[in-house]
């Protein structure tokens, strides 16, 4: 009985009886939630120059502060990369090898205390290497 008694508080010490449940994305326990709890309103603009290859887009993000941020990208829900982000400033974003087809992008910005904003868009690839048009 002592055996298990023990058993049974070793596991509840260790977390085992915890349940975890991840609504928000945390980058100092690498989660990324792409739905995530949202504590600013992230706007997007397209800033992409005429003469730009449509394998790559050119992006400025309003509605976070200036300084060094971290922009996690989302295709159809799924995790796809993690970015370093300036603002002021712009960033590009390729998405090569994205398959032809209806697709949602979503972009997450998380700033330096851990906020998160969030912009979702709707995309049509016609050729694998068409992206955010």
């Amino acid at each position: 009985m002592k055996r298990t008694l023990y058993s049974v508080l070793l596991i509840a010490a260790l977390g085992g009886f915890a349940v975890v449940k991840a609504d928000k994305t945390d980058l100092a326990k690498e989660s990324y939630v792409e739905r995530s709890e949202v504590d600013f309103e992230l706007g997007v603009k397209d800033v992409t120059p005429a003469r730009q290859s449509s394998a790559m887009r050119v992006y400025e993000f309003t509605g976070v502060g200036p300084g060094e941020h971290t922009v996690l990208v989302f295709v159809d829900g799924k995790f796809f990369r993690r970015d370093k982000l300036r603002v002021p400033g712009r960033h590009a974003l390729s998405l090569r090898g994205l398959e032809p087809g209806p697709h949602r992008v979503t972009l997450q910005v998380v700033d330096a205390a851990g906020r998160v904003g969030r912009v979702s868009r709707a995309v049509e690839a016609s050729k694998p290497d068409q992206l955010l048009e």
